[in-house]
């Protein structure tokens, strides 16, 4: 079983790498994203991600969403 203390431990040696994300929308509505964890701070981490071949963005996430499985992180 995973705990919040976990997540941020694995998450912060994700630091620097690029990750496969899948982020739960609602409504039955998967998006999947390739980026790269920034930071990881406190409360929570943040991707860069590629938008297309010229735009990038920042998106932050919390360590809540990884434990409530609303964000999943491919390989963690």
């Amino acid at each position: 079983m995973q705990n919040i203390m976990n997540i941020k431990k694995k998450i912060a040696a994700l630091v620097g790498e690029t990750v496969e994300l899948e982020s739960d929308h609602g409504r039955n509505k998967l998006v999947k994203k390739e980026g790269k964890i920034v930071n990881a701070y406190p409360g929570v981490f943040t991707v860069e991600v590629y938008l297309n071949n010229e735009d990038q963005s920042i998106i932050s996430y919390s360590y809540s969403d990884v434990l409530c499985e609303r964000v999943k992180i491919m390989g963690l």
